[in-house]
């Protein structure tokens, strides 16, 4: 019973960081894979076949939960993509979800965070910016003539 609460707390708190999608999906699966061996379905009491549908339904359920959590746990510049699966109806299984993100991903050319994709470029903008001389403060040129003005 305490290594059941254990998996519940680890999926909840697994994120993708500094992970590939690859490396976080992976981690997810090994954890509901042993969640669910501990778990066990209903079992449905119609006549063989069943005819209520309900397993069906549980699976899709279980599923979709996961497929939440996947989404929930990716860095944030897979927000787009994100809110786009999470308003299909209905939800697609979570190998074509896996799919569509390991697609972004490799659009994007690299699993770094968005906090170090943004941290380069910040540094980009600031190595490229000219630089303020404390002797050029408040003067000014024009085009019509070659002299600075000060104020």
């Amino acid at each position: 019973m305490f290594r059941i609460a254990d998996l519940f707390d680890e999926i909840q708190q697994v994120r993708q960081g500094s992970s590939s999608v690859t490396q976080y999906f992976t981690k997810l699966t090994t954890l509901w894979k042993e969640l669910g061996q501990f778990q066990t379905l209903l079992v449905c009491i119609c006549s063989t076949p069943c005819s209520c549908g309900v397993l069906k339904k549980i699976i899709k359920e279980r599923e979709d939960k996961n497929i939440i959590k996947f989404l929930r746990g990716l860095n944030d510049h897979f927000a787009h993509t994100r809110s786009q699966i999470i308003v299909l109806n209905p939800m697609p299984k979570i190998t074509k979800v896996f799919s569509l993100i390991l697609q972004q991903e490799r659009e994007f050319g690299s699993p770094l965070p968005l906090n170090a994709v943004n941290a380069t470029s910040f540094n980009v903008m600031t190595q490229n910016r000219p630089k303020a001389n404390s002797s050029n403060r408040g003067s000014f040129s024009t085009s019509r003539g070659s002299s600075s003005n000060t104020r």
